[in-house]
């Protein structure tokens, strides 16, 4: 029940027991009854007053309440507008939850392989980490090594010097003693021409050259003191075209000897032209 209709039944009530109330008062007292009709006619007027401030209290009240309720029927509206609006957004968001879902059972079984994936890579850390601590062990023997190695070199390379300071001492020593065994056998073969040798004949000696070094003079031959061959022997070196030079035994070992080409008066006793070769035959008979 709204409002106004409380308000004029209240009104209608109101009214009813004023009538009421003014009817009986008529029939108590005839007498009395102008009176009273003109009391209850000024209470009636003043009821009726106050009942007619009442009714325009009561229509504002009214007026109010139903620009209220227009209010709640707009802000219903939009209550509604706004609850269809959710639910739409609660569907989509139960579709994005559902592919949220699927999306994380993806996940996990790609977290899973992640996982395993890990494990393999830390055990292969791991292998790495043992190869990298053997490969520093090797790096340092190899450091050591080197450094050992940079050590030996220096010494070889002190010792190369010395020893080529004494080779280059050494050839000018075999220069000074080329040049005196070459007057020393050019002076026995002189004398040997003066002066031949009385007595027994050397052995027979038959062999080839093994090496030939024309700059230095020396050649190395295939016979030695095994062969009977001595130092100062005198030997013919010859090829397929006959003679070559006549040669003078330098040095002796067992199985083969170094030699010189024999001079005379300063001439070498060598075929113009004609040098010795490797595989050259060489004797002193043939």
């Amino acid at each position: 029940m709204s409002m106004v209709a409380k308000i004029l039944i209240f009104v209608n009530l109101a009214l009813a027991v004023a009538v009421m109330g003014a009817a009986g008062a008529y029939l108590q007292s005839a007498e009395n009854w102008r009176d009273q009709f003109n009391k209850k006619d000024s209470d009636t007027k003043a009821t009726i007053l106050d009942l007619q401030g009442n009714l325009k209290q009561t229509q504002g009240n009214l007026d109010e309440a139903n620009r209220k309720a227009a209010a709640a029927t707009a802000a219903q509206a939009a209550s509604e507008a706004t609850v269809r609006t959710l639910q739409t957004n609660q569907d989509l968001l139960q579709k994005s939850q559902t592919a949220m879902q699927t999306s994380l059972s993806g996940l996990e079984a790609r977290i899973g392989d992640l996982q395993q994936n890990l494990a393999a890579a830390r055990a292969a850390n791991d292998n790495l980490q043992k190869e990298k601590a053997q490969a520093d062990d090797e790096k340092r023997a190899a450091l050591e090594a080197k450094a050992a190695a940079e050590t030996e070199q220096k010494r070889l390379e002190n010792a190369v010097a010395n020893l080529t300071g004494q080779l280059d001492a050494a050839d000018k020593n075999k220069a000074a003693l080329a040049e005196e065994l070459e007057k020393t056998s050019t002076s026995l073969a002189i004398y040997k021409e003066k002066y031949p040798p009385i007595g027994v004949q050397a052995a027979p000696v038959k062999g080839m050259v093994l090496a030939a070094e024309p700059k230095t003079g020396i050649y190395l031959i295939s016979v030695g003191s095994k062969n009977g061959l001595k130092v100062a022997d005198e030997l013919t070196i010859s090829n397929e075209n006959g003679f070559v030079a006549s040669v003078v035994v330098d040095k002796v070992f067992d199985d083969k000897a170094s030699v010189m080409v024999k001079r005379i008066g300063g001439k070498a006793l060598k075929k113009d032209g004609t040098e010795i070769r490797q595989g050259d035959k060489v004797g002193n008979s043939y």
